[in-house]
Parts: structure tokens; C-alpha cells; sequence
């Protein structure tokens, strides 16, 4: 009972305080693109790097029959950050013990961008999200899923590439003898992420390369 009353109170840490404007220049965007525009319009519009997942689950959301896109647009990250925590709790769960899982998550839910990102427009809860079930999925041996959330953390944004070699070497410590499967899986997701991509760039007039590796400067995004 006291698990459950601890995480509700993240919870609603999240959704009580949602912000009230799009308060990144991102965010902004994100919003306007998601709001306005039909969904292959949205990735061809927004700027580099384009984040196709977060872009595609954020405007399926927006579809909700509510009338503040903002709420809605926030309420979803503010889902993927509880999801985040959780996650997180059930990782370190299985190598610490209960006590120290929920004390670390505690903490991982209440620094300060964690929060922050959580009651916010931006990417990054959806995009830790999915970096984190893809480690539990690994830790428990489902490596297909490993694979898949982990191609979903890298259409949400290509710097998930930069976690692979920390999660491939956590894997590899903890599950040598089944380490190939991730990696097998992983390789084939990522293809398949990076094809999505190029479809993505060809939307937008542009080479897959140049998509993921260039970003908007200060004045697109505030556009």
C-alpha cells in the first residue's frame, strides 16, 4: 500500500502541474505543428531532427477529444515520465533490492529536469521511457523488445545512440551467454529506424545523414 501511495504521488506531481504555456522554444513548435497541421505535414515541417515518434504518438494524442491541445500534448509526457519512474523502479529492483529501487526513484523523479521535462512539451520522457524498458526488457532476457523499444528511444531522437554502448556493456556484464540476441535485434531495429528516417528526410527535401545529425537554430525554432 505504501508503494502504491508513493508512486501516485508522482504521479501527480506530473499532471497537477502540467505548464500552462509552451515554455521551451521547442515546445512552441511542437505544438503548433501537432495542432494545425495533418501528420505527414507535421514531420515534414519541424525542424531537424524531426523526433518521428515523439511527432507521430504526440499527434495521435492530440486527437483526443479535448479542447486544450497543450493539455493534451503535456498530459502524454506527463505519462511518460510516471512510465519513466516506474521503469526505472523495476530495473534497479532486481539488482538492489525494493528499499533502494524506490529511494532511486524518488530521486530520479524529482531532479529537477526529470521533473521539469514531465510537465513540459519536449521529447525527453518518452525518450527515456523507451531507453529504460529496453534495459529492463534485456535484464529479464526479452531481447526482441529490447531491440524494439530501443529503436523506438532512437526515433524519438538520435542521441539514444550515445546510451547504446552503456546498455550493450550493462547486458554484457549481467547476460553474456544471451548477449547476441540484443545485439542482433538491436542492429535490426535500428535499420529499420533509420529507414524510417530516410523517409522522413526525403519528406523534407533532404539526405538521412544530414537529418540526424543537424538540428534547428535558435530563430527556426522560435518561428
Amino acid at each position: 500500500m505504501s508503494l502504491v501511495l508513493i508512486f501516485t504521488a508522482v504521479f501527480l506531481s506530473r499532471v497537477l502541474f502540467l505548464s500552462i504555456s509552451p515554455s521551451f522554444f521547442d515546445s512552441l513548435e511542437y505544438l503548433g505543428v501537432m495542432e494545425q497541421t495533418p501528420l505527414f505535414q507535421a514531420l515534414k515541417t519541424v525542424h531537424a531532427p524531426a523526433h518521428p515518434a515523439f511527432i507521430v504518438f504526440s499527434w495521435f494524442f492530440n486527437k483526443l477529444p479535448f479542447d486544450d491541445a497543450l493539455f493534451k500534448t503535456e498530459l502524454l509526457q506527463a505519462f511518460w515520465g510516471f512510465g519513466a519512474v516506474i521503469v526505472f523502479y523495476l530495473i534497479v529492483k532486481k539488482v538492489a533490492g525494493a528499499r533502494k529501487a524506490v529511494l532511486l526513484s524518488l530521486i530520479l523523479a524529482f531532479l529537477p529536469y526529470i521533473w521539469l521535462s514531465s510537465v513540459n512539451l519536449v521529447y525527453e520522457p518518452q525518450l527515456v521511457f523507451f531507453l529504460l524498458l529496453s534495459l529492463l526488457s534485456g535484464q529479464t532476457n526479452k531481447y526482441f523488445l529490447a531491440g524494439l523499444f530501443w529503436g523506438l528511444a532512437f526515433l524519438v531522437s538520435p542521441v539514444a545512440l550515445f546510451s547504446l554502448p552503456l546498455t550493450g556493456l550493462y547486458l554484457f556484464q549481467h547476460k553474456r551467454k544471451n548477449f547476441k540476441p540484443f545485439i542482433v535485434w538491436t542492429t535490426i531495429f535500428l535499420l529499420g529506424a533509420i529507414l524510417i528516417y530516410k523517409q522522413v528526410a526525403g519528406l523534407k527535401g533532404e539526405g538521412v545523414i544530414n537529418l540526424l545529425t543537424s538540428g534547428a537554430d535558435l530563430g527556426e525554432k522560435m518561428r
